[in-house]
């Protein structure tokens, strides 16, 4: 439906970049690759964290999950 939209203005999927937040979702490796395969470009994610070393040990749950959408 997005391409035929795009297509109706002149414009293409290309021009575009989506990012999706799947706010209080979990994500995981098969949902970094879902969310690659359906389009989307990045994935903004929400992390809260009580304190310093909450935020590095969130940044390191992430690197499997970098891993896999520059593999994909």
């Amino acid at each position: 439906r997005l391409d035929q939209l795009l297509g109706e203005t002149g414009r293409s999927r290309s021009e575009l970049r989506i990012t999706v937040c799947p706010y209080f979702q979990p994500v995981d490796l098969d949902s970094v690759a879902r969310y690659a395969e359906a389009g989307a470009d990045a994935l903004a994610l929400l992390f809260l964290a009580a304190d310093a070393a909450a935020v590095s040990a969130a940044f390191a749950a992430l690197d499997p999950l970098f891993a896999r959408a520059t593999a994909t």
